[in-house]
């Protein structure tokens, strides 16, 4: 059955809309020859690099071969550093190729060249990283009056009950991530299913985002199928066969509002249809359709009822859509009608419960002031439809087999192998247009494509520029069916200005929100107060000169366009932040995300996939009080002969599964998650590791990964509060992991993970490990690879904090002088023993600092077993 509908344009002219993926150019036999050949000669320019440097590479995981001798190599062909907002024009600096591969090894870059280059890269549709009239004044004063997070409460509330009602549904949550949303809304749906004692099958579009099937999949009760992209007839054929086969199922089909691979909007007329016939759940993921589709930039159910559909958003019953893209900040939100509106509720307050980051106050308020700014809003969905709708005509006029629908920010067209894709990426960036590659796993081997994204906000030179760099460029990489086309002035539109409404509705609602914010009572907020006042001014004015130099959002993921130069030199400081692991692991890089939850689901996930060595199970153990995040992300993974995820009460239960599986006596790799701070007691690392050893039979153990999560202990203990390691340091020094692991120390691999929220009050996480683990990670992890990264102005903020951390001595005058500063008083009992008192100081460390929150302890002597013996040493 054929997915396509008609619909009246001017009410006379009838036109056929096609929504099926048509086929793509064939790939000669000459190319793909060519192909593997560029495949060989990229992984030869690796190992040569490898040689260079003496560094033998020894994969760790299946995956890390092509990671690090193809898919690293290929995505640093054009390195580039963004050092501005992501407008439609942005600053880059361009890393040589004569230089290094490895930038972030690059001790001064600002040496390289920069340059202005047109953004077609990233996903700012609408163009609101242009901080329209006196928006930018309002982010300013919310950054200097109001906490980075969490943000007030009568504050998030206004902003979901608004987003509610723009999108036409009875309840709404917002999360820290378009990722994370996804999450919550397919764990909202299987909930409802379990709650009416119904079976939950999710049934997706095959084109779904990752973040899709990632919430999917972390349903364990759920059961997933896929059907044909935008193929109403293998839906309705797979809908009828399960209502057959399982009539009292809670079937939810999940697709996207607009596909951001191809640009093509889902058919949901169509879809709505079918939902009244079958009674199914629909789920819409409008990431790439909200502000950017619809005159009201609600997302592709509006466009179709601007085409004269009855499509209204209420009759879906989950919408998710993210702040990351269009609206140019960080963050997403879920909205429920009917009968999942109730469970989304619950899982909120579940949420809040089990203490998950919220998202912070600038993006709070920029969204909620955007959405009363509709005439903004109606007039910049004007500008994008009309920019999109010529670079779509021009370059199929040119026979460029343009895959994106009508009005569709997104235009994608095909160019056969990663090959083709990556050079016509390099030229079209030797001409100054900046533009993004669908290659795999996001496409098929042979039909990788360019993905070039129109703003409301570009001038109508640089779209028409971009047209012509465009085809000259498929001109000259012998693009299938492209004919050369110049285009000049003559064939733009006559474009007038901003109308005045406009700018009297955007700067009265500015000033309205800058009144709003100052009645919001700092004594009513919560806040972590982790640096005394002239600290926190700092930290709080790296975040201000930040928003001036980058705005708020980064606007799409960094192996789409770039990384900003801010996220390098925080990743840089992670990776210098302790010495016991580069003593340990040798060179080591930092990692950082936007949501720390989805990125334990994506770090668990990736570390919990088969080791190289096909002789060797990968047993991941997992303590049952871990955060839900971790028990889910390894447990998308189903057991296997090499990889099996075993989550416990005790230690004891250890035991049992090397007496009752089959895979008793087989050579292990144990990944194991240990959280360093819990409660009252602080991990002692080689106890617990010798423990779980001896239950596993330590002979077995052919290598070991910890996966130390420190999100209670940055910012809370050790001599200047940088955490776990910073006070094990200070007890033993840089030999740390030696003294405490001892010859077990020689097959370990450890990654520090933790959370911007917990410790500083900001938002996201980051990841710290070896070199190599962590640039494996930057593929095999989903957080990093699918979603956008943290927001620019917490990047800056969190660097300066740990900066300032880091500049502290640990000797006992400098803590005098934070203990001075913050005002704080020992109090009667300390907040923190080590759990174990084989952890003893170090000869002549008479003191030590440990910090949580507003209580600072000063240990005397060995630190205690328990809280009773520490208070007896104080």
């Amino acid at each position: 059955m054929s997915t396509s509908s008609t619909f009246t344009k001017g009410m006379t002219e009838s036109v056929r809309l096609d929504l099926t993926r048509p086929d793509d150019p064939p790939v000669t036999v000459t190319e793909k020859l060519r192909f593997f050949l560029w495949v060989a000669s990229i992984a030869l320019g690796q190992a040569y690099r490898d040689l260079k440097a003496w560094r033998l590479y020894r994969p760790f995981q299946t995956a890390d071969l092509a990671i690090h001798y193809f898919f690293l190599p290929i995505g640093r062909m054009d390195p580039r550093l963004i050092l501005g907002a992501p407008k439609s024009r942005m600053l880059v600096r361009t890393i040589p190729e004569s230089v290094t591969r490895d930038y972030e090894e690059l001790d001064d870059l600002s040496q390289c060249p920069t340059r202005e280059v047109v953004n077609a890269a990233s996903n700012n549709y609408g163009g609101f990283t242009h901080y329209e009239h006196r928006s930018a004044e309002l982010i300013q004063s919310t950054l200097s009056q109001l906490p980075f997070n969490p943000a007030p409460m009568e504050l998030e509330v206004r902003a979901r009950k608004d987003l509610a009602a723009y999108m036409s549904a009875e309840v709404c949550v917002t999360t820290t991530s378009g990722f994370g949303a996804n999450i919550l809304a397919f764990r909202t749906v299987a909930e409802t299913a379990a709650a009416l004692s119904r079976r939950c099958i999710f049934l997706m579009d095959r084109d779904c985002h990752s973040s899709m099937f990632t919430g999917a999949f972390m349903n364990e009760r759920a059961t997933c199928y896929r059907f044909k992209h935008n193929d109403l007839g293998d839906l309705e054929y797979k809908l009828r066969l399960l209502y057959e086969k399982a009539p009292d199922a809670f079937v939810c089909v999940a697709v996207e509002g607009l596909y951001s691979m191809e640009g093509v909007v889902s058919p949901g007329p169509a879809l709505l249809a079918l939902k009244k016939l079958y009674g199914f759940c629909l789920l819409i993921d409008e990431a790439h359709a909200f502000m950017s589709m619809g005159s009201g930039g609600r997302g592709s159910f509006e466009w179709w009822q601007n085409r004269g559909y009855d499509c209204p958003l209420s009759d879906a019953d989950v919408i998710t859509a993210t702040l990351s893209k269009s609206v140019g900040c960080t963050g997403g939100f879920v909205t429920a009608n009917g009968i999942c509106a109730q469970q989304l509720r619950l899982q909120d307050e579940l949420l809040s419960h089990e203490g998950a980051e919220s998202l912070s106050t600038v993006a709070l308020v920029r969204t909620l002031s955007l959405l009363k700014k509709t005439r903004l809003i109606e007039y910049r969905m004007r500008q994008l439809k009309a920019k999109a709708g010529f670079v779509f005509q021009r370059l199929t006029e040119a026979g460029c087999k343009v895959l994106s629908s009508p009005d569709s920010a997104i235009i994608c067209f095909p160019v056969g192998t990663v090959r083709q894709a990556s050079m016509f990426h390099a030229e079209t960036l030797k001409r100054g247009f900046a533009v993004a590659c669908g290659v795999p796993p996001a496409t098929p081997l042979w039909a990788c494509r360019i993905r070039m994204c129109v703003f409301a906000t570009s001038s109508w030179a640089d779209i028409l520029n971009l047209v012509n760099a465009t085809i000259l460029v498929a001109c000259k990489l012998n693009i299938h069916g492209i004919k050369p086309m110049v285009l000049d002035e003559s064939c733009l539109p006559h474009e007038s200005g901003e109308p005045l409404d406009v700018v009297t509705e955007s700067e009265a609602t500015d000033k309205g929100f800058h009144d709003y914010i100052t009645t919001l009572r700092v004594s009513d907020m919560p806040s972590q107060n982790l640096f005394p006042a002239v600290h926190q001014e700092e930290v709080v004015f790296a975040g201000q000169e930040a928003f001036k130099k980058y705005g708020v959002g980064p606007c799409s993921a960094r192996w789409f366009y770039g990384s900003f130069d801010i996220f390098v030199t925080l990743e840089r400081r992670l990776a210098k932040l302790y010495p016991s692991l580069q003593t340990h692991m040798g060179r080591c890089r930092g990692m950082i995300c936007a949501d720390t939850e989805v990125m334990l689901v994506s770090l668990l996930n990736a570390c919990s996939e088969p080791v190289y060595s096909q002789e060797i199970l990968n047993l991941v153990l997992i303590p049952s009080d871990a955060p839900s995040s971790v028990r889910n992300g390894a447990r998308l993974h189903k057991a296997s002969q090499r990889s099996r995820t075993q989550v416990y009460e005790t230690l004891s239960d250890l035991i049992i599964p090397t007496e009752q599986v089959s895979w008793t006596g087989q050579n292990l790799h144990l990944t194991i998650y240990l959280q360093t701070v819990q409660g009252n007691s602080i991990l002692d690392l080689g106890q617990r590791v010798q423990t779980i050893l001896g239950m596993v039979g330590e002979d077995r153990v052919k290598g070991l990964t910890l996966i130390l999560d420190d999100r209670q202990g940055l910012g809370r203990i050790g001599p200047r509060s940088l955490g776990y390691l910073d006070l094990m340091e200070h007890q033993h020094g840089k030999a740390f992991f030696h003294t405490a692991l001892g010859p077990t120390a020689a097959k370990t691999t450890v990654l520090i993970t933790g959370s911007w929220f917990d410790s500083f009050g900001h938002q996201g996480g980051y990841v710290i490990g070896g070199a190599s683990m962590i640039e494996s990670l930057t593929v095999k992890a989903k957080a990093f690879l699918f979603s956008t990264p943290p927001m620019p102005v917490q990047a800056a903020m969190s660097d300066r904090a740990l900066e300032i951390l880091s500049s502290a001595s640990p000797d006992s005058s400098d803590r005098s002088y934070v203990f001075e500063h913050n005002s704080l008083q020992p109090p009667d009992e300390p907040d923190y023993a080590v759990d174990s008192s084989e952890c003893s100081g170090e000869p002549g460390l008479d003191r030590l600092l440990i910090r949580k929150d507003s209580a600072i302890v000063f240990v005397t002597g060995e630190l205690g077993s328990d809280s009773d013996e520490a208070k007896s040493k104080l």
